[in-house]
Formats: structure tokens, C-alpha cells, sequence
């Protein structure tokens, strides 16, 4: 009975881990998006160039490339002016 019921437990646990995880793994899909659509905007470039850009700016400063997505969605850019009438 014991042993029945750690397996059930394992099981359980597993299962509630790997949504955990996949959870995790579509928020970071989403804010890498993000980031290579401003990147792109910004620079003229594809979505090729601008993940690149982010592997090479996460690789040179031993940074996950999903760190570098939140940085760079989440800086405090200067409100602009409203043009005037």
C-alpha cells in the first residue's frame, strides 16, 4: 500500500513539475518575442538577426537570453512630447 501510494506521489509530483516548467517555457517564449520585435523595430533588421543579436549580447556577458529579453522589454525609456498643434 505504501509503495502504491509513492508512486502515485511521484507521479503527481512529476506531472505538476513538467507544467511548471512549461509554464515557464511559454513566458519566456513570449518575452524573447518581444524583445526581437524591438529589436527589429529599432533596428530595420529580421527576426533571424535580432535573436542573433540577443544570443551574441547573452553569450558576451554570460547572460540567458532570456535575461537580457526582460532587460531590454522592461528599460525606462524618456515619455516623449507631444508634437506641437
Amino acid at each position: 500500500m505504501k509503495l502504491a501510494f509513492a508512486t502515485h506521489a511521484a507521479l503527481a509530483w512529476n506531472i505538476s513539475r513538467r507544467d511548471d516548467q512549461f509554464r515557464s517555457a511559454l513566458a519566456s517564449r513570449a518575452i524573447i518575442g518581444q524583445a526581437k520585435g524591438m529589436l527589429m523595430e529599432r533596428f530595420g533588421i529580421d527576426a533571424v538577426a535580432a535573436f542573433y543579436l540577443l544570443k551574441r549580447l547573452s553569450q558576451e556577458s554570460n547572460t540567458p537570453v532570456v535575461d537580457i529579453s526582460h532587460r531590454l522589454v522592461n528599460v525606462e525609456r524618456p515619455r516623449r512630447e507631444a508634437p506641437s498643434p
